[in-house]
């Protein structure tokens, strides 16, 4: 970066600040702070800028003299793209504002676009020194990733919200067409049975009316379980899977098979509540468009994909699509969301869903050394003291830190084994 004295020996800038000593304080003060920082005498010419301001045209590429000391600042702007002329016009308004002591700070959001993406700044426009100063603190601030992060709580927001009326509708869609139908029939029997005078007559309304309200009964238990949840997170995916297809296959009376071929489940681990929500709409579906006697459900793992099958042995997608669109949508959405495919094939034998994710491939014979790491040969170094019992040198402190670094040699070596044993 320039030093302060190159500018502040011309005579101009020895009328702003009295000599070079007070200009070399003013330069460490603006060096120690985090945000791009340039200061802007009353003709808007840039009389300092700090560390930070250099490090920002520097990765941006903006090559002008001295990084902009001594030139207009609102030139400067304009020649690179950081501000148009709308917002020159309002950052000097701005400027004079505060400097007539108007207004004691003023604070701009804009948004620029550069040839790697838009950037979303905060200026922040302030008196230097003190409120009689001729000089302006201009403070740029980079706040890209907390306006990506904004935004993107913003997208999930908006995708739960989604998600929340997509589950009312299938709620009211299925009581609807279950419960609702049921309880309709139970007051019909009723009316019948106030109307009815023989025993015989009524003995038999009453026989209907305990299955009616026994299917009621069973009818909400049924979805009662199927909107809820094994605990996920504790059980793991294969665990949750199973206790969720065990229940439904009690409660329905449809077979349900699971097979589950996944080497390393740490590679499909930010897929599990994905998947598990799939498995769950889509057995639903099977169970309640379907008329199928089995379903099938398979979590294969390959070298670049995991996949997600559903099949039974039903009618076909295209005489039930008609119940199960929202069903299949939402699922589709699930899968895209975490950037993955859902392809349906439905013939007269049944119908095929198929969910495929991206997943990391497997390192090759020269990427094994990645996973001897540090800690693994700091352990195998304190490996014979630890099997001889606790040295007398070694504090407690030590000897659990060289356990643990043990324990994970292990784990690496488990790992490293099971990559060997893979078929090539």
């Amino acid at each position: 970066m320039p030093p302060a004295e190159g500018f502040w020996s011309k005579q101009r800038g020895r009328t702003l600040v009295r000599d070079c000593e007070t200009a070399q304080t003013i330069q460490n003060l603006i060096d120690a702070l985090p945000a791009q920082i340039a200061i802007v005498d009353r003709g808007y010419t840039i009389a300092f800028v700090n560390e930070a301001w250099c490090d920002y045209c520097d990765r941006l590429n903006f090559d002008f003299p001295a990084y902009g000391i001594g030139g207009d600042y609102f030139e400067v702007g304009l020649k690179y793209g950081a501000i148009d002329s709308i917002k020159a016009i309002d950052i000097a308004e701005a400027i004079d504002a505060v400097r007539r002591g108007e207004q004691r700070r003023v604070v701009r959001t804009y948004q620029t676009s550069f040839a790697d993406g838009d950037r979303h700044n905060m200026l922040t426009i302030s008196p230097f020194l003190n409120d009689k100063s001729t000089l302006i603190l201009m403070s740029h601030l980079d706040v890209t990733e907390a306006v990506n992060v904004a935004q993107a709580r913003e997208r999930l927001a908006i995708s739960l919200s989604h998600a929340q009326a997509y589950e009312r509708q299938r709620i009211a869609r299925e009581l609807h067409d279950t419960t609702v139908q049921t309880v309709a029939a139970i007051g019909i029997e009723l009316a019948i049975l106030k109307a009815e005078e023989g025993a015989e007559a009524r003995a038999a309304i009453m026989s209907g009316l305990d299955t009616l309200v026994a299917t009621a009964s069973r009818q909400v238990r049924l979805f009662s379980y199927a909107l809820h949840s094994p605990e996920l997170h504790k059980l793991g995916l294969q665990a949750a899977l199973q206790e969720y297809i065990d229940g439904l296959s009690h409660r329905t009376g449809l077979k349900i098979s699971l097979d589950w071929q996944v080497r390393d489940r740490t590679r499909i681990a930010r897929y599990k509540l994905a998947m598990f929500r799939i498995v769950q709409e889509g057995l639903w579906n099977v169970h309640q468009h379907s008329g199928a006697a089995n379903a099938f459900v398979a979590i294969v793992e390959t070298d670049d994909a995991v996949c997600l099958t559903i099949s039974d042995t039903g009618k076909g997608i295209d005489s039930a699509e008609g119940h199960a669109g929202l069903g299949l949508e939402s699922m589709r959405e699930r899968a895209e969301e975490q950037g993955g495919t859902l392809t349906i094939d439905g013939t007269d034998d049944g119908t095929r869903i198929t969910v495929r994710f991206p997943i990391a491939g497997y390192p090759g014979l020269d990427g094994l050394a990645d996973l001897c790491t540090d800690p693994s040969r700091q352990s195998i170094q304190l490996s014979d003291k630890i099997k001889r019992g606790r040295p007398r040198k070694l504090s407690e402190k030590q000897f659990v830190a060289a356990r643990d670094r043990l324990a994970e040699t292990h784990d690496h070596t488990q790992r490293l084994l099971s990559l060997l044993r893979r078929p090539r």
